[in-house]
């Protein structure tokens, strides 16, 4: 086998198993009646952090040679999160 397959078949089966115990994970909370709410307010701090870390991307790639294609994806889901963020506004948990 090459060393590759080997790399790839890890990788999938870890993977695999976070996805499983996700779902019993939620399956168990489910079954003890815990229900969390989602904090909106995460998804516009990580969005805001992403387009950051995009914009430095995009001043470094100016000035060397990778193309804009590695930097797009930070700069186009920090805009989604940013976005969702936004306009789930009313349901962000506040700190007590």
């Amino acid at each position: 086998m090459s060393p590759i397959l080997i790399t790839v078949i890890i990788i999938a089966s870890i993977a695999l198993s976070i996805v499983l115990l996700g779902i019993w994970l939620a399956k168990k909370r489910k079954a003890l009646g815990i229900v969390r709410k989602t904090d909106y307010r995460i998804f516009f701090t990580l969005g805001a952090a992403l387009m950051l870390m995009g914009a430095a991307g995009l001043v470094y790639m100016f000035f060397s040679d990778i193309p804009y294609i590695t930097i797009l994806p930070l700069l186009s889901i920090g805009a989604i999160y940013i976005a969702i963020g936004l306009n789930n506004k009313e349901m962000w948990v506040t700190s007590k």
